[in-house]
């Protein structure tokens, strides 16, 4: 649901860029966008160019769902909801770091 509220972002920076916009332009809550203005060809684009605003947004939903629906503590859920993401992200980010 969160994903949802960067269409209105997405559809002004169409309307705005004249016919000449970069698919890695559309997201424009992602860490590249907002923070390192990584070219494409950099090794580290893909991983900060997955990463935006919205995640962490729905890293703080997972983590009060899991606490409602399992009545644990709110750290035991927070580290349940962010593993799935620092599997992933830590062995693109590892793989990055070795063959590149």
């Amino acid at each position: 649901m969160p994903r949802l509220l960067t269409i209105p972002l997405t559809a002004l920076q169409i309307a705005t860029s004249h016919g000449q916009l970069a698919p890695e332009d559309l997201n424009m809550t992602s860490l590249n966008y907002l923070l390192f203005h990584l070219p494409q060809t950099h090794p580290w684009a893909g991983l900060v160019g997955s990463i935006d605003l919205t995640m962490f947004w729905s890293l703080a939903l997972a983590t009060l769902g899991l606490k409602a629906w399992t009545g644990r503590p709110l750290g035991t859920c927070a580290f349940l909801a962010v593993l799935p993401y620092l599997i992933v992200y830590g062995l693109w980010a590892g793989k990055i770091a070795v063959f590149s």
